[in-house]
């Protein structure tokens, strides 16, 4: 595709930086709530913890510091809510429970490639302007994406009550991660408890 590409503009190769910027910018993070109508959210004083599950089976549980991470961001949230746990085996009116995941994603971007320069001899010339190349440079972005939802189950009817489900990217530095997901949950749990008028 770019075999008689001879060589790239300063300008161009600024255009390709900055493409590869907004599409490493653009991969979503996301923090979404969902809840039942029916139930009392004003009851709920204590809770305990179900434990975590890896929803992709990678292991990531292997490591006990993820589900320490876990619960340490979860377990702000719920305290800065008013919320008290209580130990296992003891009565609370939450069950807490959590899902976790990652999954390689990609995404892909193109940037016009006008500007880049040509040897054709002569006709070199008739490659600029509003003439020029329709070729474009391929921004690839290869990252991980990362899930946790979040249950808090009724004790008593063993329903579900309030789901929160957070979506961001992975990145190689873990407190960087971290960061992200605490930000993502201090969002969701500002829904928290739901008002009746938000659905």
């Amino acid at each position: 595709m770019f075999h008689s590409i001879r060589r790239m503009t300063p300008l161009a190769a600024v255009a390709l930086a900055l493409a590869a910027l907004v599409v490493a910018g653009c991969v979503t993070t996301d923090a979404r709530t969902d809840y039942d109508p029916a139930a009392d959210f004003t009851k709920y004083h204590t809770y305990v913890w179900a434990g975590g599950r890896d929803m992709t089976t990678q292991g990531m549980l292997e490591n006990s510091l993820v589900d320490k991470r876990v619960k340490e961001i979860v377990t702000r949230q719920l305290v800065a809510k008013g919320l008290t746990e209580v130990p296992a085996g003891q009565p609370s009116d939450l069950v807490v429970r959590y899902w976790v995941g990652i999954k390689e994603k990609q995404q892909i971007d193109t940037v016009p490639g006008a500007g880049f320069g040509y040897g054709y001899g002569p006709y070199g010339p008739y490659w600029g302007g509003r003439w020029g190349t329709t070729y474009d440079q391929v921004v690839v972005n290869n990252y991980r994406e990362g899930t946790l939802i979040i249950d808090l189950i009724d004790s008593q009817t063993k329903e579900l009550a309030w789901r929160a489900y957070l979506v961001q990217t992975v990145e190689r530095n873990l407190d960087k991660t971290a960061a992200k997901a605490e930000k993502n949950a201090e969002a969701a749990f500002a829904n928290y408890p739901p008002r009746r008028d938000a659905k």
